[in-house]
């Protein structure tokens, strides 16, 4: 969704809307949509350096340049650069839409660095907002997961995914939670075996569901 609104911009960045629209020139449209071009064929240093040429406050996509300049850094693991542009765009551009997709980049650079910590609050902080989009929740849950598996803790990170899965289970990161159970079951073999009806809880009395087929739900789910 928000690579396709980028390239919406990029159209209207080319000429659609005359250039007073944008507060800047035709030259700095031109300039954005060549290094979103560049950057869409993965040409991260092209893109890099067009991008360094767009992020002047005046010009209406800086925000976006901005942002894309912290993901290059991201993606070359140039992680201080990358934490340097992130903390630029909110300072600089505190409304931006952008501001739920940086703090999210910023979790995964904690995560890069090992800073799980760090990582696991701003995550739990941003799927605290009322305002955060669905598929940015879901993957910071996704990514808090990703924490627990990274800290050797197989069970935490299963039940994560659980939730997920529970949470949103039409969301590309619930099947993204369904892979990565699989991988975990198959790399603790010890830890979940071979899950069977009788291996779960008894359902809680005040349920109208039977204690049979909440054990054979729960079973199936885990799979």
């Amino acid at each position: 969704m928000r690579r396709e609104l980028t390239a919406l911009l990029v159209t209207l960045a080319l000429g659609v809307f005359p250039a007073h629209i944008f507060g800047q020139t035709s030259d700095s449209n031109e300039i954005f949509a060549k290094a979103y071009g560049s950057y869409a064929k993965g040409k991260s240093s092209e893109a890099k350096e067009l991008f360094e040429k767009a992020i002047d406050p005046k010009f209406r996509l800086a925000d976006y340049s901005q942002y894309y300049l912290a993901v290059i850094n991201y993606d070359l693991a140039n992680w201080e650069q990358a934490r340097q542009m992130l903390a630029q765009l909110k300072q600089r551009f505190p409304q931006s839409i952008w501001i739920q997709p940086a703090t999210l980049l910023l979790a995964k650079v904690n995560i890069a660095e090992k800073k799980y910590g760090s990582a696991e609050d701003t995550l739990r902080q941003l799927r605290a907002e009322k305002s955060v989009k669905r598929d940015i929740a879901d993957e910071a849950l996704y990514l808090q997961a990703q924490i627990r598996e990274a800290q050797g803790d197989p069970i935490g990170a299963h039940t994560l995914y659980n939730n997920l899965r529970d949470s949103s289970p039409n969301s590309r990161w619930a099947a993204a939670a369904r892979t990565a159970q699989t991988s975990l079951r198959q790399a603790f073999p010890d830890v979940f075996g071979i899950q069977t009806i009788d291996c779960w809880p008894p359902r809680r009395t005040d349920s109208r569901e039977s204690d049979r087929a909440w054990r054979l739900r729960l079973c199936t789910k885990s799979f």
